[in-house]
């Protein structure tokens, strides 16, 4: 964790408090702002900073698959189970499990979450032997849970055993003084792995940087400072080479695209008076392309599609039908 600025001061001092607390802890915060790294803070300075610190992405997989790869399975549980599996809370016993991405996780997998919260105990899956352990939580998210709750999307038990304690991790144009810093960081980290013996930077570069939104943040910032970094080839970075990796690592804008002229075309309407809603009409028109493409490329997968897209897998059903 990198920074100086009043907000992430903020950050360090929550993660003081908590850290020796036996408590559940919910991090929240925008993708890329940097919530496993407070989550693995947090374990280093608690009392089971010896024994194992476990993160599992609950979106990076299937469905299907998390309940075994939480609470593990016994030997032919399921096709393809050729043997017992321990499961991550096991793993994890006496230590920390770290759930990223908590929102993604279906309503039947919270169950059984909520549960070994409660009792501290579980069955793998396809076993009758109960197991329990002492396993310390940190959930994070970037999604809007209270929302997801009234969608029905998430279960508000399971988000007020896991509120124990917030920590919101600001996104990365809420604290652009640390910019500057979070960059020299990233040149020394990566200069030595690109065999530069002295990284540096020109003012102008760094200024240039700091003025971006950064959508993407920290994370975001990184890989344009390793980009900049290579383009340089042992030089400092410029203007030029920040530019260059800004436009390598963000999507440039359609402005003289299909979208472009479609919307010409929309407002001469307007102006003719054959439409009185073009905003809607535009918003409707890219939104059911985006829908439609978003589930065409993940081969019919609504879960897969909604995580692309933002939104929670009842607005994906909804917005397909």
């Amino acid at each position: 964790l990198v920074g100086r600025s009043r907000a992430m001061q903020e950050i360090y001092k929550e993660i003081g408090r908590v850290a020796a607390k036996p408590v559940t802890v919910l991090i929240r915060g925008e993708t890329g702002t940097g919530k496993e790294l407070v989550a693995r803070a947090i374990f280093h300075h608690s009392a089971r900073s010896e024994r194992p610190f476990i993160a599992v992405n609950c979106s990076a997989i299937p469905e299907t698959l998390l309940e075994s790869e939480l609470f593990g399975h016994e030997k032919g549980a399921f096709t393809g189970a050729e043997s017992r599996r321990i499961g991550r809370f096991e793993q994890a016993d006496g230590g920390t499990l770290f759930l990223d991405e908590i929102g993604d996780m279906s309503m039947d997998t919270q169950v059984k979450l909520l549960r070994v919260l409660q009792e501290k105990s579980f069955q793998r899956v396809g076993g009758k032997e109960t197991i329990h352990v002492d396993t310390r939580v940190i959930a994070a998210t970037h999604r809007d849970l209270e929302r997801a709750i009234t969608e029905r999307a998430f279960r508000e038990d399971l988000f007020y055993r896991l509120n124990v304690v917030t920590i919101t991790v600001p996104p990365l144009r809420a604290r652009a003084d640390d910019i500057p810093e979070l960059v020299r960081y990233f040149l020394t980290r990566h200069g030595t792995d690109l065999g530069v013996e002295r990284p540096a930077i020109q003012p102008e570069a760094l200024e240039l940087l700091a003025r971006q939104p950064w959508p993407g943040n920290v994370r975001e910032l990184e890989n344009t400072t390793r980009k900049a970094l290579l383009l340089a080839r042992g030089y400092p970075i410029g203007v030029d080479e920040v530019q260059r990796s800004l436009g390598v690592t963000r999507p440039a804008t359609p402005a003289s695209s299909a979208i472009s002229e479609y919307v010409t075309q929309l407002l001469a309407q307007a102006e003719r008076g054959e439409t009185e809603a073009a905003r809607d009409i535009a918003i409707e028109t890219v939104e059911r392309e985006l829908f439609a493409q978003a589930i065409k490329l993940a081969h019919g997968n609504q879960t897969k599609a909604a995580r692309w897209l933002g939104v929670s897998r009842l607005t994906m059903r909804e917005k397909l039908a």
